[in-house]
C-alpha cells in the first residue's frame, strides 16, 4: 500500500526577498546558515544548489531538479527506500515588503515507511523545518519573534538516539594532557584516558582548537567540564546518525572531537585538554 504525504511549513519574515536570496543560494554548502546544523544532521550537497546537484541529510538522499536563483529550489528523492517524490523551498513577495518563505514536502510513502514515517520521521521533519524558519528569520532580521519549541516526543526521540563516546588514544595535539603526563612521569599513580565522538559540520569545535576550562572535579578525580568546544551537548546529541552516514560523505565531511583527562594521586591534580582531529 502507498500513502501520500503533503506537508507545508511557511513563515512571513519582515525582510525583502533579496535579503533571503543569499541564504537560499548557500543551502547545502560550507557557508550554509539556513539549514539548522549542527543541532540536526547537516544538508550536504556536492555543489551549489543548482539543477544536478546531489546530496542529502543523513540517510535521506535527493538531487536538485529545478532551481531559480535566490527564489526556489526543488529536490527529488532518490536512493531512499520507501520515499518517492520531492521537497521544495521557496521565497515569495509578501505584503508590506516582507517575504514568505515556504517549504513543501510532497511524496509517496510505501512499505514500512508508511508505518515509520508518521511516528518517527514526520515529527522530526516538522522540528527541523521550524528550526530552519527560525534561522531564516534570525539571519535576515537579527531576531526570532516566536522561536520554535520541540515537542516532548521529539525531545524523547533525540534522547534515544544520543550516542555513546568511544575510547581513543590521546591526540598528539592534546597539549595539557601531554604536559601533565611529562610532569608526572615519575608517579606510578598517573592515569590518562581519552574519548572521542563524531560531530557535524558547523559545530564550534570545527572552528577552533585549544584547551578548555574545567570548573572543578568530582570526588573520584574526574574533570567536570564547564565548556567543551562551545556546545558539547548540542553537537554530540545525534552523532550516532553521523557515524552511519559518514562513509557516504567522504573523509572530509566529518570531524572527530577528542578530549583527554588526567587523574593522579599526587601533583597538581586533574587537568583536561582537547583538539579536533581531521
Amino acid at each position: 500500500m502507498v500513502g501520500r504525504i503533503h506537508n507545508v511549513h511557511e513563515r512571513v519574515v519582515a525582510a525583502p526577498p533579496d535579503a533571503l536570496a543569499p541564504l537560499l543560494d548557500a543551502l547545502g554548502g560550507t557557508e550554509d546558515v539556513l539549514w539548522p546544523a549542527p543541532a540536526w544532521e547537516p544538508m550536504i550537497l556536492d555543489g551549489p544548489p543548482v539543477a544536478g546537484a546531489d546530496g542529502g541529510h543523513g540517510p535521506i538522499r535527493y538531487r536538485v531538479v529545478e532551481a531559480e536563483r535566490g527564489r526556489r529550489i526543488r529536490f527529488e528523492f532518490h536512493s531512499t527506500p520507501g520515499i518517492e517524490g520531492y521537497h521544495e523551498i521557496s521565497v515569495e513577495d509578501a505584503a508590506g515588503g516582507a517575504t514568505l518563505i515556504r517549504h513543501v514536502l510532497d511524496c509517496r510513502a510505501h512499505g514500512r515507511m508508511r508505518l515509520v514515517g508518521p511516528v518517527l520521521l514526520e515529527p522530526l521533519h516538522d522540528a527541523v523545518l521550524e528550526d530552519l524558519l527560525d534561522n531564516a528569520e534570525r539571519g535576515t532580521t537579527g531576531a526570532v519573534s516566536r522561536p520554535a519549541r520541540w515537542s516532548r516526543w521529539v525531545r524523547l526521540l533525540r534522547v534515544l538516539d544520543r550516542p555513546a563516546v568511544h575510547a581513543v588514544g590521546v591526540p598528539g595535539g592534546a597539549v595539557l594532557a601531554r604536559r601533565a603526563l611529562a610532569d608526572q612521569a615519575e608517579s606510578s599513580g598517573a592515569l590518562v584516558d581519552a574519548f572521542a565522538v563524531p560531530v557535524w559540520r558547523g559545530c564550534p569545535s570545527t572552528r577552533s582548537t585549544g584547551p578548555t576550562r574545567s570548573s572543578g572535579t568530582h570526588p573520584g578525580g574526574c574533570v567536570r567540564r564547564s565548556r567543551c568546544a562551545g556546545s558539547w551537548r548540542g553537537c554530540a546529541d545525534s552523532a550516532a546518525r553521523n557515524r552511519r552516514a559518514a562513509s557516504r560523505r567522504g573523509s572530509g565531511r566529518r570531524t572527530r572531537f577528542c578530549w583527554a583527562r588526567i587523574r593522579s594521586t599526587c601533583g597538581s591534580g586533574p587537568r583536561s585538554s582537547w583538539r579536533t582531529v581531521p
